[in-house]
């Protein structure tokens, strides 16, 4: 585990016993906090207003909990920058393991094909990955090369990659029976091996 993962488990672990340590009613005016805030950026990013809202949670948009609960509205604001360094974390490739190469175990989502042979795929960590389920972060998907080649049973064949890692995001067309989707890389591999993964 990268070390600002462990820093941040620290923080984390500082803020909770800091919110333990409040009187209940600012914990209670904690998760208030945090719901408000919720519903705030759901109504944001779905141009709803408060009147879309079911009425216990008009109720809670209108609670003023700012002003009665400063010691909980601090604690929130620390716990939304940590989640907004940790959203960043995971989309940032580990910069430590540009140009080396590496073995890599993980799941083929095929990209390209030529002749039957799939060159180029993304290498994801679980089976649904994109496709079933929304993708993982970035840094947990690989955009690999394979020149020559390799024949995939289907979708989500467990291998092992070899090759040289480089530590660049990117952006691919993800072909899907509906359509196109864009999916965001965090690393590329040019491989010089595929191989079928066995426990």
């Amino acid at each position: 585990m990268p070390a600002k993962y462990v820093e941040m488990g620290k923080e984390v672990d500082v803020l909770q016993a800091r919110l333990n340590a409040l009187p209940m009613k600012s914990q209670e005016a904690f998760q208030d906090i945090g719901a408000q805030r919720r519903l705030k950026k759901e109504l944001k990013e779905n141009g709803l207003t408060a009147d879309d809202l079911l009425p216990f949670d008009q109720d809670l948009l209108k609670k003023d909990l700012t002003s009665k609960f400063p010691d909980a509205v601090m604690i929130a604001d620390e716990v939304d920058d940590l989640n907004a360094r940790l959203d960043l974390l995971d989309k940032t490739p580990n910069a430590d393991l540009n140009g080396k190469t590496i073995r890599m175990p993980g799941y083929v989502l095929p990209l390209e094909f030529d002749g039957g042979e799939t060159t180029e795929f993304l290498l994801v960590p679980f089976v649904g990955a994109c496709i079933h389920v929304p993708p993982p972060p970035p840094n947990q998907i690989v955009h690999v090369n394979f020149r020559r080649g390799f024949k995939s049973p289907g979708l989500y064949t467990p291998v092992y990659v070899t090759g040289r890692l480089a530590a660049i995001g990117g952006t691919v067309d993800l072909s899907l029976t509906d359509g196109q989707t864009p999916v965001e890389t965090g690393y590329r591999l040019e491989a010089v091996s595929v191989e079928p993964y066995k426990e």
